[in-house]
């Protein structure tokens, strides 16, 4: 008999959990649909947010563009234009259409990462899935290194501990190592 009881009583308990959180569900669920339905102010006209957006000059909106059928929550600004970025992408306040789900800003163009680098603001398709940039030029860190301040600024990769030299002409090195013999053939007359 108290077994049954205390089932009972268990019963009873777990239906009672049951009771409240589903009154408390339904509660959160109006509570949400109620404050899914917002009205704002854009430039003096009352719009629904979740159709349209507004584009505030300044934080208080006073002044911003209207864009109607563009909801707030799926919609971002790009100066006073208001865009989708999941097929847009704003580039220096300009919508343009993204060329990849991914798609980055160089200078006002988009492009694809994976197919383009942007050098120096100028997209340039990919030497390989290693290149990167270098001064407006393409190279490849497995074989080349990007020196600041040298000449050339492509350089060969030696090993991973060179340093970037300045690459001497031929015709420098071989006068280099004429004055040298000229100098040595000098100072060993005078020295023996």
């Amino acid at each position: 008999m108290r077994v049954k009881m205390r089932s009972l009583q268990r019963l009873q308990l777990a239906l009672l959990v049951c009771a409240f959180f589903s009154s408390f569900d339904s509660v959160m669920k109006i509570q949400v649909v109620s404050s899914a339905i917002r009205t704002s102010f854009c430039n003096g006209t009352c719009y629904d947010t979740s159709k349209d957006t507004c584009c505030p000059v300044h934080a208080d909106r006073k002044n911003g563009k209207l864009t109607k059928g563009l909801s707030e929550r799926m919609s971002q600004c790009c100066g006073l234009e208001a865009y989708n970025p999941l097929n847009e992408i704003c580039c220096n306040k300009t919508v343009k259409p993204k060329p990849s789900h991914d798609a980055q800003c160089c200078g006002n163009e988009p492009y694809d990462p994976k197919m383009k680098l942007c050098c120096s603001g100028n997209p340039q398709i990919k030497l390989s899935a290693y290149h990167r940039c270098c001064y407006g030029s393409q190279f490849d860190p497995l074989i080349e290194k990007c020196c600041q301040d040298k000449f050339p600024r492509i350089q060969l990769k030696i090993s991973d501990f060179d340093n970037c030299g300045k690459l001497l002409p031929t015709a420098t090195i071989l006068f280099i190592i004429i004055v040298d013999i000229y100098i040595y053939i000098h100072l060993s007359t005078y020295i023996f």
